[in-house]
């Protein structure tokens, strides 16, 4: 929960939707109250109490982000001490029949939806990633819409290697990148680009934003997932393997449709087969990072 920090002043990065990479906030702002609440500290609060701030604070500033195709907005919210800050988007996009876009094949049934912020995050907690920031469901003036936690003092991945940045155990990149290959296969994101990874520091987390174009009903995987051997550590494999009907219907069943929970299950099965496969061909120390495996595991 390091990345959970207070505001702090000054331009902020963030990271624009639909493809768009990382820009700083401009424009001015609604001026703070004249008695501004005593903030207290973030970092160690739960998810579970940053979900109850991100639901019941009181907005007192907001900001229009004039990028993307969803123009999000910027929030700070109050409760009960606490002062944090939040992106609300409540676009909710669904055209029937076939979608071009310029820079990627076109789509049947094309969907553009803020539920699927949530039905990320949950699915990230359910895997023990917490590489997706808290999310809520929540009603701001006249739409419902998804709130997500902000990542303050982060830097994209395009900026991460445009100033040429790295931790010196390089292996902190390694299998954080591993995770979100496989972790966007699974919700089959393909809206993920280097605008969309932010990466915090001196802990040098992982951060994955923007998942309102995943979880179609493709019951099959990426391309660029399959043509590439899989690494995954031994835990997020086990949490894998366990991962069934009942338990993801009781924690995405309010935010995903019965069609979109067995693709995500579909897809779940051929990563498996996957991993099995790339097991046999390059072997355990390979694709587990970090841990041999016995072979009857």
């Amino acid at each position: 929960m390091m990345w959970r920090q207070l505001e702090k002043a000054g331009p902020v990065l963030l990271v624009a939707l639909a493809g768009t990479v990382g820009f700083q906030a401009a424009g001015a702002r609604a001026q703070p109250e004249e008695d501004p609440v005593d903030t207290r500290d973030l970092s160690q609060l739960s998810d579970q109490e940053i979900e109850t701030i991100l639901l019941e604070g009181r907005v007192v500033e907001r900001e229009n982000l004039d990028v993307g195709v969803t123009l999000p907005v910027r929030l700070w919210l109050e409760h009960d001490g606490y002062r944090m800050s939040a992106a609300y988007k409540h676009l909710d996009f669904e055209r029937k029949g076939l979608t071009h876009f310029e820079k990627s094949p076109p789509e049947l049934n094309f969907k553009d939806s803020f539920r699927y912020e949530r039905a990320a995050y949950l699915l990230d907690r359910l895997l023990g990633l917490e590489m997706v920031p808290v999310t809520v469901l929540r009603r701001v003036q006249a739409h419902q819409g998804a709130v997500v936690a902000w990542v303050e003092d982060a830097i994209t991945e395009q900026e991460r290697l445009r100033l040429k940045l790295a931790p010196e155990d390089t292996r902190l990149l390694i299998r954080q990148r591993a995770a979100m290959r496989l972790f966007d296969a699974l919700v089959y994101n393909l809206d993920n680009n280097l605008g969309n990874q932010l990466w915090t520091r001196p802990d040098w987390r992982l951060h994955l934003i923007d998942h309102t174009r995943s979880f179609r009903r493709q019951k099959s995987l990426p391309e660029g997932f399959t043509k590439r051997p899989v690494s995954l550590t031994p835990e997020l494999y086990g949490v894998l393997r366990s991962l069934e009907e009942p338990q993801l219907e009781a924690a995405l069943g309010k935010v995903l449709s019965p069609g979109e929970l067995k693709a995500v299950l579909a897809r779940r099965q051929l990563i498996l087969e996957k991993i099995e496969h790339d097991r046999r061909e390059y072997g355990d120390p390979f694709v587990f990072l970090g841990m041999t495996l016995s072979p009857d595991s």
